[in-house]
Parts: C-alpha cells; sequence; structure tokens
C-alpha cells in the first residue's frame, strides 16, 4: 500500500535558496526533500513513506533569502512515523 504523508507547509515572503532534509534520530541523514530555489508563496512536502521503517524521524528546514543571505530562517521538527 502506497504510503504518502503531507510532512511541512511553509510559506516565502520572497524567492529563496531552500534545503530541507530527513534525519535519523542518530543524526543520519536519510533523504533529500528540498535543494533549489523556490520562488515566494506557499509550498507543501508530501513524503512517500513506503521505504521508511516506523520510528522516530527528524526534518530540518532553511531558507535563505536570495537578495539578503543574512536573512536565513531555521527549524527542526519531530515526526514519528507509524505504520
Amino acid at each position: 500500500m502506497l504510503k504518502l504523508f503531507r510532512l511541512y507547509i511553509y510559506g516565502l515572503p520572497k524567492p529563496a535558496r531552500v534545503i530541507m532534509k530527513l534525519y535519523s534520530v542518530l543524526g543520519q541523514e536519510i533523504r533529500i526533500l528540498v535543494n533549489g530555489v523556490e520562488p515566494a508563496g506557499f509550498r507543501s512536502i508530501t513524503l512517500d513513506a513506503n521505504s521508511l521503517p516506523s520510528g522516530v524521524y527528524l526534518y530540518r528546514i532553511e531558507a535563505t533569502a536570495l537578495d539578503n543571505p543574512a536573512q536565513t530562517f531555521l527549524d527542526v521538527k519531530k515526526m514519528i512515523l507509524m505504520k
């Protein structure tokens, strides 16, 4: 059975370089979810969790404004995946 989850919704007030990664609780990088320049507006990330075992994961998002690299947003959230 296909398991897709809406993981995170974020808004960008202006174009930014966005990097979003999924990590195990041990800090191992599991997957890169977003890596590129995104225009202003709202985005959502859908995670295909078919290959992931049940457990606790962390996801980290970093957005840096293109016109001013000093404007950076960083957030880390915890996710519990149960199948």
